[in-house]
């Protein structure tokens, strides 16, 4: 995959880099929008406190497990 990023012209770079972080971007805006619709709707600081406790989990178990592979 290296090699072939190496042959694309800075231009193409730029250009492939912006549709990947558009796609990221529409991604996180999506999960944010239904984190919001379906987590706690009413209440938003238990939604934003129990989404931080998930996102704190979810890392923490991938580090670990990354730290385990490497």
């Amino acid at each position: 995959m290296y090699k072939a990023w190496k042959k694309f012209k800075a231009h193409h770079k730029l250009a492939i880099s912006l549709i990947i972080l558009s796609g990221i971007i529409c991604f996180w805006r999506g999960l944010f929008g239904l984190l919001e619709l379906f987590l706690y709707p009413g209440n938003k600081l238990i939604s934003y406190s129990l989404s931080l406790l998930i996102g704190v989990i979810v890392l923490s178990f991938t580090h670990y497990s990354i730290e385990k592979i490497v």
